[in-house]
């Protein structure tokens, strides 16, 4: 009886070590004042203070005190006035050690149109090395921005997570969108705006087609890898397509800065890009096939770009670097703007029904996800399959067309939304 009474004990004694254990294996980790584009700091701060305490109430990490990190910021603004060519990461990884963290969450929070974007990253303080990127966009609303940013920190440390997108009630019956859905057929509204979200596709397409032309032109002026000089890759020699794309940089095949072009100033700089995504996607790619980003915020200026990126060559045909350039998005906003005053709201969503760009400040479409009314996987189902197609959707007791139309290669979809009577 005692030595089973001794098992017992022994068998406690041995369940509370993994949870001894588990405590004192806690990551050590800092978050860091998001930066802002376009929105209020304060807003930033608030925000800041909301992912510290999820990110604590996942049980698996120790915080950097307020206090620490405040030396860490101040340090840090001192190291770049004091004009240091390393990257922030490398930066901040480096003061983070001083202070024996583990790991480093910085980001940035930026607005575009009625859009937010966010942007969050989780740096290995020992290797100096960025573990994971999170990027999302969601429309720009408060409780909105809460929601995402939520799912994002959780998302960047590897937490799974429950959270549901709240879902809207109908405000309309069934019965009455049921109606309003034969009156569109029978009309075929849905089926002309469909025809026009064509034909402002083929419009953005155009544009961007252009752009891309554009930057191969500047590839065969840049040259082969092994001919690129300092005479060669200047503002003049460049000129004018330097105008269209306010970064330009070349990149070793290593996936360091060989040179950089920033806002019309040749820029010394050997940052290590290797892990970023259009160098990662076009290690594979061959002559004149180029990488186009989504929209997303730009390391180098305080602005969204779309990245394009295209191999380089030497001489021997061998591949040996990457040209990239970032291209401001504007003149696509311009094209949504002007077509929407004759025809309604215009908007570009990608296959997961964010909206990237849209020509209304108050966009009436919201997210696709956030709508029940407008069926989600019908919806997006459609575009997957690379179908034009329309559907209704309300919102505040109102009822809506949304047109659209699939642009395959950049995975967006063209649509316009109209109000129905």
């Amino acid at each position: 009886m005692r030595k089973f009474k001794t098992i017992i004990l022994f068998l406690g004694i041995s369940l509370l070590i993994p949870n001894i254990t588990k405590a004192q294996d806690k990551i050590k980790l800092g978050v860091y004042d998001l930066t802002t584009l376009g929105i209020d700091n304060e807003k930033a701060k608030i925000l800041t203070g909301i992912l510290r305490q999820r990110i604590f109430s996942t049980g698996k990490y120790d915080l950097l005190a307020e206090e620490d990190m405040k030396t860490i910021l101040k340090n840090l603004g001192l190291k770049q006035q004091l004009n240091y060519q390393d990257s922030e990461d490398s930066i901040i990884a480096e003061l983070a050690q001083s202070l024996g963290i583990d790991q480093m969450i910085t980001g940035a929070i930026g607005k575009m149109g009625n859009i937010c974007i966010l942007d969050l990253r989780l740096v290995d303080a020992k290797k100096a090395k960025t573990i994971n990127i999170i990027n999302k966009q969601c429309l720009y609303d408060d409780q909105e921005i809460i929601n995402t940013a939520t799912q994002s920190i959780l998302e960047l440390v590897g937490t799974k997570t429950s959270y549901l997108p709240p879902q809207v009630e109908p405000e309309i019956s069934w019965e009455e969108m049921m109606q309003k859905r034969v009156i569109v057929e029978k009309s075929k509204e849905g089926e002309v705006l469909r025809n026009k979200t064509v034909h402002l596709t083929e419009t953005v397409k155009k544009n961007l087609g252009q752009k891309a032309r554009d930057f191969l032109t500047l590839c065969g002026r840049v040259g082969p890898f092994d001919k690129i000089s300092e005479n060669s890759f200047t503002v003049e020699n460049l000129t004018p397509e330097i105008v269209s794309f306010p970064v330009l940089k070349i990149l070793d095949e290593s996936g360091k800065t060989f040179k950089k072009i920033l806002l019309g100033q040749v820029v010394d700089s050997s940052i290590d890009e290797s892990n970023y995504t259009y160098f990662q996607r076009t290690r594979t790619s061959k002559p004149k096939e180029i990488y186009i980003s989504d929209i997303e915020r730009s390391r180098e200026i305080s602005h969204f770009v779309i990245i394009m990126a295209v191999p380089l060559f030497d001489s021997d045909n061998k591949k040996s670097g990457l040209l990239v350039a970032e291209w401001k998005p504007d003149e696509l906003f311009d094209i949504f703007t002007s077509y929407a005053e004759q025809e309604g709201e215009a908007c570009m969503i990608d296959f997961n029904g964010i909206v990237l760009m849209s020509s209304k400040k108050d966009n009436m479409l919201s997210d696709l996800h956030k709508n029940s009314t407008l069926s989600k996987k019908r919806v997006l189902m459609k575009m997957e399959n690379g179908l034009s197609s329309w559907d209704l959707f309300q919102e505040k007791k109102k009822a809506y067309i949304f047109a659209f139309h699939p642009y395959m290669e950049m995975r967006w979809s063209i649509g316009i939304i109209k109000q129905i009577e």
